[in-house]
């Protein structure tokens, strides 16, 4: 049986029901580098911990990257990136982890694969649509692409920034107008790749 939960009690059957209301729900982490074949269990926690509501939904737009399973379980299905999308029943409440399936031949012998990338994103959350972004390791990579894609995998801001000779740089995002809601802003040089969430309020 399922009920509505509002704000306040209620009564079940003769007997009086605290109803907790949701306020958020996070997942236990925000990346994932998988293989084909591999399985991993997302895990939800909720905010408070005793909601009443626990009601959640699952979501992988790319299904031929990485499929989610009712339970959380994800499997790795093909090389490529997927945003796998947890939603509560109550407030639909979001959160996400971006899932990449690396092409295995290319990167078999880059022990140092993206080891020496560092990527901050600041002020986040951000009310303003205004970024910065503090670039670590990038200074012989000569140029950077930036995207930033709804949770969805709509891409509402895509760039090529070239890059300094410091080991440390900045590249500001500007003027954006982004609606309210998570955001996952992929750096992509010629070495690596990182994915990072950023909330706008």
């Amino acid at each position: 049986m399922k009920f509505n939960i509002i704000k306040g009690t209620s009564s079940i059957n003769g007997m009086e029901v605290v109803l907790k209301p949701l306020t958020g729900v996070s997942l236990d982490r925000d990346s994932a580098i998988m293989n084909k074949g591999d399985t991993i269990r997302l895990m939800a926690t909720f905010t408070p911990s005793d909601v009443t509501n626990k009601y959640i939904s699952w979501k992988s737009p790319n299904l031929n990257v990485a499929q989610i399973s009712a339970s959380g379980l994800v499997t790795g299905i093909g090389t490529g990136r997927a945003i796998i999308t947890v939603k509560t029943d109550e407030g639909e409440k979001t959160d996400s982890v971006v899932v990449v399936i690396p092409d295995i031949v290319a990167n078999l012998f880059d022990t140092s694969y993206e080891a020496c990338f560092d990527v901050i994103v600041y002020p986040n959350p951000t009310s303003q649509g205004h970024l910065a972004l503090k670039l670590r390791g990038y200074q012989n990579e000569k140029a950077v692409k930036l995207i930033i894609a709804d949770v969805s995998g709509s891409v509402v801001f895509k760039a090529v920034f070239q890059t300094e000779a410091k080991s440390e740089q900045v590249v500001q995002i500007k003027d954006q107008n982004l609606d309210r809601g998570l955001y996952i802003i992929s750096v992509i040089s010629k070495t690596a790749k990182r994915d990072i969430k950023v909330l706008v309020k």
